[in-house]
């Protein structure tokens, strides 16, 4: 078998934070500048108007919050708000990036999706516009034994629930199912029930009856892949010729396109502004919860060829040392689906009926709920199968070259391909695309070194799909990425998979349409944009050990996509969890480079590299029984104390806190820190932290005034 050879996509995404290093050094100086208030507010309205007044003594009043916020600004690259921004470039012989100043980058501000759902739904029972409405069935509503079966959803709050409902089918439901197929106004379904025995009050009464309990939905409902909502909700809402929410929306819209017209660093009474024209409406919302920005960062970034000569490298590497790859879930339903049906094809709605069905994820002797009260309770199994118990060939290398790295007191341990004689790099699977997420350290004369965060995941281009509105060079590259993926699979349909969930995860999978083809579920598909395929057109069966998704009317294989970042694992809804998993049955290679738990008990950890890339930072675990004499850090013997722990731990002056996707960037030598520090020590006991990798003197990325900044970075590959 020959070796694939990986190439990359032309065009790479950089993320920068707000600020550069040295602003670390000038805290109040930084946390006063326009755009860190613009930013602040938008995060924490609150800590807004706290530290607008008490930036000075915020020290004094142990102002955590505020210092996390500063920090963040000034080290992590992970977009939130006008906290960090993405740029693109391109490959070229050399490194060479210099991005624009923080006030010559552009937001994009929307309304939060919490704010414009609540709005959808006060419209939607708005007597003028509900008679104009078009009505659809629930896009989840099959039917089984002599009932129609389907996701009912309800709002509590700021939540919304679901659960599997059903209800008889009689000729009445069917009748008007069948006239709201393609869309149909109240007064038109009522109508149609109309009859000597039936009188028009108990017709409307009916149809109230079907829209309350989720049976029929509006075409307002919003879309979460698609044209913007707003500009799609101002659009209909003018189309049925509204007077009292259009115009107020339309110059809603044009006060965020005047912001977004203007650089970074607006104050409050902008944003107060939108405030006073949308409490006309009547929407209770949360400040905090009613804009949603996106920053991106113009740039001159060109990314040297040796980078991309280094990644390729190193997936080859750690794909021909990486066992298969399962997902676990599927494995299990997989087996449940064989053992009941065989080899005949189930309608994907029925397999995975969480009563009639299997349900999912699957777990033997339970009966699967849609409802996150009682989800966590049925086991998930991970994506290496819930493998428990043993060490693999990996750790007992590792184990023998820590033990090593011990006796010699050496900061790093190395690793290359002799450390794997077995490895088998014939035996690869490549999927179609592998994003790879990375830090470059530096690159130049002297050298390159990278901190590799991840590689690989269900899709080239899932970590951008949210940002397609902010700049035509990613949509440009997602859509390539797409068409890719799409020509990778002549004969088999690529579809997009549409749901949200929860209203404020809306903010972060929100995208345009770039596939010919969309699961809709639980969301609302302009059918202009893209060719729809309904849940129930879906069937299911096993063909040669593996799952085969295929579309009734098209008579096709599907290929489920999700391209957004959403941790669909959270979801209660099993179609979602299913299809998002499906993704997954490209990937039978394991592209990560993981350290067992073997070492997680350990109080220190060496770092691990494979040539020029950092596969794990070093890592301390500190205990607050270690610390707790001088933990209220207030005396020069409290600091000279710490000074001392920091000699004898060997901590460098700059660590990061891992809290799940986050990190926190700790400066041991600032005194704030050092107490935020300490206080996470006395909630948890045990605090893991990790070195910090960047330094000034090697930043690869500057602005127009030389100053370094941190960065993250995304190369997409394919075969």
């Amino acid at each position: 078998m020959a070796k694939i050879k990986l190439r990359a996509f032309p065009t790479f995404v950089l993320r920068t934070p707000l600020f550069p290093l040295s602003a670390l050094d000038n805290p109040e100086r930084t946390m006063q500048q326009p755009c860190f208030r613009e930013a602040l507010y938008l995060a924490s309205p609150d800590l807004y108007t706290f530290t607008g007044d008490k930036t000075e003594d915020a020290e004094e009043k142990g102002d955590a919050a505020a210092l996390k916020y500063f920090l963040r600004a000034c080290s992590r690259c992970t977009p939130f708000g006008l906290f960090a921004g993405c740029s693109t470039g391109r490959f070229g012989s050399s490194t060479q990036i210099a991005v624009a100043e923080p006030i010559a980058a552009r937001r994009t501000t929307r309304l939060d999706m919490q704010y414009l759902c609540a709005l959808i739904q006060r419209i939607e029972r708005h007597g003028a516009v509900r008679r104009q409405l078009r009505l659809f069935p629930n896009d989840t509503l099959y039917e089984i034994a002599g009932q129609y079966r389907y996701i009912e959803y309800f709002h509590r709050g700021k939540k919304t629930e679901h659960q599997m409902a059903s209800v008889e089918i009689t000729p009445e439901l069917t009748a008007v199912f069948a006239l709201a197929r393609d869309g149909a106004t109240f007064d038109t379904l009522a109508g149609s029930l109309v009859d000597d025995e039936i009188t028009r009050e108990e017709a409307e009464a009916y149809i109230d009856e079907l829209i309350a309990s989720s049976l029929l939905t509006t075409e307002l409902a919003p879309a979460i892949v698609g044209d913007d909502i707003l500009t799609t909700l101002i659009r209909k809402l003018q189309r049925f010729g509204d007077t009292e929410y259009a115009p107020t929306l339309a110059c809603v819209q044009e006060r965020l396109a005047a912001i977004d017209a203007r650089p970074p660093g607006m104050t409050q009474e902008e944003y107060a502004k939108i405030e006073r024209l949308i409490e006309p409406l009547g929407v209770p919302y949360d400040v905090k919860f009613l804009f949603q920005a996106d920053l991106f960062r113009p740039a001159q970034a060109q990314l040297s060829t040796g980078v991309l000569t280094d990644l390729k490298e190193y997936v080859d590497f750690v794909g021909s040392i990486s066992g298969t790859y399962q997902n676990g879930n599927l494995q299990a339903f997989q087996q449940a689906f064989v053992q009941r049906y065989e080899t005949e094809e189930v309608p994907l709605m029925l397999a995975l009926d969480n009563e009639l069905g299997l349900g999912y994820p699957y777990a033997q002797g339970s009966h699967n709920d849609v409802n996150p009260v009682i989800d966590g309770i049925v086991p998930s199994y991970g994506a290496q199968g819930g493998q428990t118990g043993g060490y693999s060939a990996t750790d007992v290398l590792l184990l023998k070259k820590y033990i090593e790295a011990m006796k010699r007191d050496a900061e790093e341990i190395t690793i290359d391909e002799k450390d794997f004689p077995n490895r088998r790099p014939e035996a690869i699977v490549y999927p179609d695309t592998i994003p790879v997420m990375f830090n470059l350290l530096r690159d130049d004369a002297d050298g390159r070194s990278i901190y590799l965060k991840s590689v690989g995941s269900n899709g080239g281009a899932n970590l951008l799909g949210r940002f397609c509105h902010t700049d035509a060079s990613i949509d440009a590259l997602v859509r390539e990425v797409a068409d890719y993926e799409r020509q990778a699979n002549e004969g088999k349909i690529i579809a997009e998979v549409a749901h949200i969930t929860e209203a404020r995860i809306g903010n972060i999978s929100s995208r345009p349409v770039f596939r010919d083809y969309v699961i809709d579920y639980l969301s609302n598909l302009d059918e202009t944009l893209a060719e729809r395929i309904p849940a129930s057109d879906l069937i299911l069966s096993v063909r040669k050990g593996r799952f085969y998704l295929r579309s009734k009317r098209f008579d096709k294989e599907v290929i489920p996509r999700l391209t957004c970042a959403h941790n669909y694992s959270l979801s209660p809804i099993p179609m979602y969890r299913f299809l998002a998993d499906m993704q997954s049955l490209q990937r039978t290679q394991g592209f990560g480079f993981a350290v067992g738990s073997l070492f997680s008990t350990l109080d220190y950890m060496p770092r691990i590299r494979y040539k020029n890339i950092v596969l794990s930072r070093r890592r301390w675990k500190l205990n607050y029984d270690d610390v707790k004499a001088f933990s209220a850090y207030r005396t020069e013997e409290h600091r000279k104390a710490f000074a001392g722990y920091m000699a004898e731990r060997r901590l460098p002056r700059r660590v990061v806190h891992p809290m799940g996707d986050n990190e926190l960037l700790l400066d041991l030598h600032d005194d704030r820190c050092v107490r935020l520090l300490f206080s996470l020590l006395r909630k948890y006991k045990t605090v893991s932290v990790e070195e910090f990798l960047f330094d000034t003197e090697h930043a690869v990325v500057h602005d127009e005034q030389a100053n370094g900044y941190t960065n993250e970075m995304i190369v997409i590959l394919h075969k």
